[in-house]
């Protein structure tokens, strides 16, 4: 039996300068059929696109806004062997357009990744958490991740540095 996807939308009136624009925000929940449990998190975005970590959102035409990656390197320093380290990296929206994470790839099976959300008004903020796994990885650790956003340089490059203890 196929999961039940829950669609609810609702509209928020922003006054902006000399304009009224609406923005549609849509909250999409997958229940699944056979345990009636959630089975991902709830997403919430705006223009009720579908969007994961997946590339359901396609960057490429969307307005350019400009995005302020704190850190862009984050060093663990020296870790002990078989042990999971997280880092944070802040997606600040400073442009005028909404920010659309559209995607976020890892460089290595070591590392996972997991965000707030995939979308924010200007002035707020995205949190990216990258969770390091150093089993049967000792020595200098630089691990790359991707995050694609809809800015004028489309791929963003986020760097975890460690130093593993055998």
């Amino acid at each position: 039996m196929k999961d039940k996807i829950f669609v609810v939308t609702c509209s928020i009136i922003c006054v902006v300068a000399l304009g009224i624009s609406i923005v549609n925000f849509s909250s999409i929940r997958r229940i699944s059929s056979s345990s009636n449990s959630v089975t991902n998190q709830e997403e919430t975005f705006p223009g009720g696109e579908e969007s994961s970590e997946g590339d359901m959102i396609d960057v490429a035409n969307m307005a350019p806004t400009i995005v302020e990656i704190v850190p862009k390197v984050v060093d663990l320093g020296e870790i002990p062997q078989d042990t999971v380290c997280t880092a944070q990296y802040i997606l600040k929206n400073v442009g005028k357009e909404v920010l659309y994470l559209q995607s976020l790839k890892t460089g290595c099976f070591c590392t996972s990744s997991e965000y707030d959300r995939n979308f924010a008004l200007p002035g707020e903020n995205i949190v990216i958490t990258l969770k390091f796994d150093s089993e049967g990885k000792p020595g200098n650790q630089t691990i790359y991740s991707v995050a694609r956003m809809n800015t004028e340089e489309k791929d963003h490059k986020l760097t975890l540095k460690a130093k593993v203890r055998s």
